[in-house]
């Protein structure tokens, strides 16, 4: 598999779809099981974060470090677009992906970090346009290769390096290479926002 991939595409997707994210967007449900919006974007805020500093091998943030969230930032969705640009950034020179890295607690080969930067920039930007009962438009990325990762750490091979956010989810009859990486993520790719409930 090749080592570098092109993250620009799938982040200027991503931010399309949270930058129309309105405040009363925030408390709708996502696919992410007990997740509202704003749990994802302040999930968001963090892991744009750890992931730069991963790719420009830099060490994790200090385990005191206030986090951003929607709560304490007084414009999110600027520092959320900003926050990406860095990481894509970060992720550009070829040595971003070369060697070991780490993010948090967990140390991987950089070729396998930088997958998972791309996997959170389709996902979540997924998981956001579902919330919002909007389209996803076409992924252009390696779908095979990212759902390779999650069945790898899910089967336990000995050369299993990443995890899966959870169990995988039941695919479609009619299931396409994203729906199946959807449910390699644990995600369901038939996942829609219930109909609000009418007042009295």
């Amino acid at each position: 598999m090749p080592a570098q991939l092109d993250l620009r595409p799938a982040a200027d997707r991503f931010l399309a779809i949270a930058s129309g994210v309105t405040d009363d967007d925030l408390e709708r449900p996502t696919p992410c099981d007990g997740w509202t919006v704003r749990d994802l974007v302040d999930h968001c805020l963090v892991w744009t974060i750890g992931l730069r500093l991963a790719g420009e091998k830099a060490p994790a943030m200090a385990r005191d470090t206030v986090l951003p969230t929607v709560a304490n930032l007084p414009d999110w969705r600027a520092t959320l677009a900003e926050q990406v640009r860095a990481l894509v950034d970060a992720w550009r020179p070829p040595a971003a992906w070369e060697g070991t890295t780490v993010a948090g607690t967990l140390q991987l080969p950089a070729a396998v970090m930088g997958r998972s930067v791309l996997a959170e920039l389709i996902l979540h930007g997924w998981d956001l346009a579902s919330a919002l009962g909007a389209p996803y438009p076409e992924v252009d990325a390696p779908v095979d290769d990212l759902t390779r990762l999650f069945d790898g750490s899910r089967d336990r091979r000995p050369d299993a390096t990443w995890h899966p956010y959870g169990a995988e989810a039941p695919l479609p009859d009619d299931a396409t290479p994203f729906d199946r990486l959807l449910a390699s993520s644990g995600r369901d790719p038939r996942w829609a926002p219930r109909p609000l409930t009418p007042g009295p």
